[in-house]
């Protein structure tokens, strides 16, 4: 902007499909940047671009000697773009909403949790 401060100019997302539900946590980071590449492809084709991931994991199984004909798939289409993928630093206090974004938890509204507490506190 005006600034030059950074500012996002789109946003993404994407429910995944039963199979790639199955995926790893790696792979399913992988796979977000190569669907990510796919939708920001005008903006980003021309370009030199920094992809930011989570885990090294990422970048190593997207560079493996051997990979599965996915993976494979994956890293052709990564192969458009002028792309330097960089390993990101966890930001105090996201480190638990990670975790809790990659896990298969399942949610619970927070009324269920506000009358356990008061099951609990009666109970004392």
């Amino acid at each position: 902007d005006e600034d030059g401060a950074e500012r996002p100019i789109a946003f993404f997302s994407k429910a995944l499909q039963a199979a790639e539900l199955k995926y790893t946590i790696m792979e399913k980071q992988a796979f977000s940047l190569v669907k990510a590449t796919k939708v920001f492809r005008p903006y980003i084709l021309s370009s030199k671009v920094v992809a930011y991931v989570p885990h090294t994991m990422v970048k190593d199984i997207l560079s493996e000697m051997e990979i599965s004909s996915k993976r494979c798939r994956w890293v052709k289409k990564l192969q458009e773009y002028d792309m330097d993928i960089q390993t990101t630093k966890l930001v105090r206090g996201l480190g638990l909403a990670k975790l809790m974004a990659e896990s298969n938890l399942q949610t619970v509204e927070v009324n269920e949790v506000e009358e356990e507490r008061e099951d609990v506190l009666g109970k004392l």
